[in-house]
Formats: C-alpha cells, structure tokens, sequence
C-alpha cells in the first residue's frame, strides 16, 4: 500500500483501488449538496444528468468519449452516494462517496477501484480525483477556482515516480486482454531535454536507430533499421502531446504501438516506454532490444560516445529468452 499526500492506494495486476479521505469544515447537509446540486457539481466536478435516485442511469457529462453513462448503485442522503464508472465493454468501476459528521465538520470518504485499461492509468485518475477534491475543498471554503491542468499534470508526475518503481529491466504485462512490454527508466536529465532524443532526428538516431521524423499530428516516424539487416519503415503518429507524450503505430499488426512517455521530476525524468505487442509477436526479442537501446540513451544524452555495441544484443535477448519463455 503506497501513500501521496492524501491519496491510498493498491495496485494487484490490472486493478487499481484508490482510497481518498478529506475532512471538511463544513456540515454533512452542506457536503452533501456539493456532491448532488447540479450548480455545486458545476465547481469542481460534473453535474450529473438524469435522476438522482438508486437503480437509476444518469449521465457525467465531460467531453472526452462523448460522457459517460453511470448506473447509481446506492443513493443513502446524506451518507452515501456510490455509481458506476465504466464506458460500454469496459470492466465495471464503481466511485463511492461517503460521509459522517465529526467534530468541528464533515469526514469525506472516496473510493474507486480502477481497472487499468491503457497506459494513461492510473496515475491519469489518482491525479484528476485529487485535484477535482482540492477544487471542492476551495469552493467550500468560498474561494471557487477552476480546475488547474497545470496542477493536475504535476500530480500525475508525482504518482508516476511513486508507481513505477523504476528497473533497468523491462517487463511483459497483461492489460485489457493484450500483451504489453513495459520499461520504466529515471534519467537524470532534465524533461525537455529527454523529449529532444524522442522527438528529433539527431536524438533518436543517437540511441535507437537513424530516423527521420515528422513531428505533428498525422506525421510519422520513419526508422531505418538496415544495419541491423532489416529495412526502413514509416510509422505513423498516432498520439502526440508535446514534451510529454509520442505513440505510433510498431509494426503491420493493429496491436503494434509504442508509446513514449516522459514525466517531470526536476532535474531528472522518468520515462515509461509500453510497447504492445501483436499475438505472434517474439516478447524476449523486443524486451532484449529495447533494453539495449535504452542502456544507450543516458551517453547520448550526455553527448558521450557509448561504448556498447549491437555484439551485446545476443546476451540481452539469452536474459530474455529464460526470464520470459517466450
């Protein structure tokens, strides 16, 4: 069990539950309209559409995917307020919101228990609930803001450092069905310039491959791997969020996708490289050359030459082989 700040949470395979709890000047009455009255639910969340009522499907109108539709599976006022937060297909969450009166105010309980379905999780959720409950304690306390992406961004850096336990060697995990391999690496460098060597044709070709790179929405990656008896090829972008995150597609499976993601820690970075893998795809093979590569990015960095050569690739990937059996 891991602790940030005011936020508890477990992760057990592709399960995140996380454990929020806030005491509130405020009375139960007070809170609870917050958590219920369309103009509260305006300040510092979404005001849900529909019936407020058990056995009830309301909609949370946030833009992202068109909204969400949520079956309310328990509505106690003023003491318990527990919906569904799942898009169709998708594992069903539940959110629940509890209070109890204390002394001098409200004791405010948050649960969530999140299956982690991509790599944006679940650092993207333990973020945003913990800055949606600081934008309620503020409105409360009568000094209404707006939510901060800003603040949201750096809480989701925080999470991703404690999360992530980062090891120089990567991994194969299971997420919604599919397997992944997954790196996480500290870099004491800081966040610009780490993106500079995954987003620039000099910085990639200095640690991974020669490339030449359109660096835009709708742009690509063209990554020649001839001197490693391959050939060049153009993956496009699929997501781009510059300094932070670059996806494209991998290979001619729909499931071929790399994604780089880069989170903030100062002077020094953290990179989360997930690479999601096609059925047949050799897992020992990729892991051993990611791992390679990776092991050259901190000299190109440092504008060093790196002594390593691709006559270790046979002894990473043998690593690979036993550890994975693939």
């Amino acid at each position: 069990m891991t602790i940030s700040g005011d936020a508890v949470y477990r992760i057990d395979g592709d399960l995140c539950t996380m454990r929020f709890e806030r005491q509130f000047a405020q009375p139960v009455e007070r809170v609870w309209a917050a958590l219920t009255q369309p103009d509260d639910l305006k300040a510092w969340f979404y005001p849900f559409q529909g019936t407020l009522a058990a056995g009830e499907t309301v909609t949370i109108p946030w833009e992202e995917d068109g909204g969400l539709s949520s079956k309310i599976v328990e509505f106690d006022p003023p003491k318990t307020f527990a919906w569904t937060w799942n898009q169709p297909g998708e594992p069903e969450a539940v959110v629940r919101w509890e209070l109890r009166p204390e002394a001098g105010g409200t004791h405010f309980t948050l649960t969530h228990n999140l299956t982690i379905l991509g790599p944006r999780e679940p650092t993207d959720t333990l973020a945003g609930w913990q800055e949606h409950l600081d934008t309620l304690a503020d409105y409360l306390d009568g000094n209404p803001r707006s939510w901060s992406n800003e603040t949201w961004r750096a809480l989701k850096d925080r999470y991703a450092f404690e999360i992530e336990k980062p090891d120089v060697h990567g991994r194969v995990e299971t997420i919604n069905g599919k397997r992944q391999l997954h790196f996480a690496r500290v870099l004491e460098f800081p966040l610009e310039k780490v993106w500079q060597a995954l987003s620039t044709d000099a910085g990639v070709s200095g640690w991974f491959t020669d490339a030449t790179i359109d660096l835009r929405d709708g742009g690509s990656y063209t990554l020649d791997f001839t001197k490693f008896g391959d050939h060049a090829y153009t993956y496009p972008i699929l997501q781009l969020d510059p300094p932070r995150v670059v996806e494209f597609k991998f290979g001619d499976h729909d499931d071929d996708v790399v994604r780089w993601e880069l989170f903030d820690g100062g002077d020094r970075t953290l990179l989360v490289l997930t690479n999601r893998l096609s059925p047949e795809a050799d897992a020992a093979g990729q892991l051993g050359g990611w791992h390679y590569h990776l092991d050259r990015l901190p000299s190109a960095l440092a504008g060093e030459p790196d002594p390593r050569t691709e006559a270790l690739l046979p002894s990473v990937n043998a690593h690979y082989a036993g550890a994975v059996g693939d």
